[in-house]
């Protein structure tokens, strides 16, 4: 893992409490805790290191969410942070013609 992807994991990790973004639950040995990218780094590029790109995930609530990003993750981004993806979207034209 490079610096920056570690130093954003950590920065989306405080800005989320330490806790899951789907249940609230905090670390422990039957729940690690990952920081995911809403829009994929792969697809993505530009907003690899954007830290409004990451939600603090539970393994668990990871998996159930990122095998279908468009059917449950952004809806629920989109309830939880209304406007977000069109943010980030925004964000990712502005880097790009930079």
């Amino acid at each position: 893992m490079s610096d920056s992807l570690r130093a954003w994991g950590e920065a989306v990790r405080r800005r989320a409490g330490n806790r899951c973004e789907v249940c609230g639950k905090g670390p422990g040995p039957d729940h690690d805790l990952e920081a995911a990218h809403v829009l994929s780094r792969d697809a993505h590029p530009a907003l690899r290191d954007e830290i409004r790109n990451g939600i603090l995930l539970g393994r668990r609530c990871h998996r159930e969410l990122d095998g279908d990003r468009k059917g449950r993750l952004w809806p629920w981004v989109e309830s939880k942070w209304p406007g977000l993806l069109d943010a980030l979207r925004e964000i990712e034209r502005e880097k790009m013609l930079a």
